[in-house]
């Protein structure tokens, strides 16, 4: 056991009170982790703004094994209106994820 989750924790809560960076989660699992990482395949990491980007380099029939919500709208908050072309990819995967859409309505 290395203790990532709490290295990470202990770096979140400090940010908390000093605001020493941005960007949400990211940071303290890179200042965590380090290099000590492997590289995944692309399809683990598909960015919706960049989806027809991947389809076009990996074709149409390429994998999609994560699709990464970048920023703040998440289409699983229903307050947030998101593109049309990020809500087709929304309900294409909607399937695969424990979210439905009557937690969408309820906003869960």
């Amino acid at each position: 056991q290395r203790g990532l989750t709490e290295e990470a924790r202990k770096i979140s809560l400090l940010n908390k009170k000093k605001k020493l960076y941005r960007l949400g989660s990211q940071p303290p699992l890179t200042l965590v982790i380090g290099n000590d990482f492997e590289h995944l395949n692309p399809s683990w990491n598909v960015k919706v703004s960049l989806v027809k980007e991947y389809f076009k380099e990996h074709g149409d029939t390429a994998d999609v094994c994560l699709l990464h919500w970048v920023g703040g709208t998440k289409p699983w908050s229903s307050k947030q209106n998101l593109r049309s072309t990020h809500k087709k990819w929304w309900y294409k995967y909607q399937h695969n994820t424990p979210i439905t859409k009557t937690s969408l309505k309820a906003g869960k």
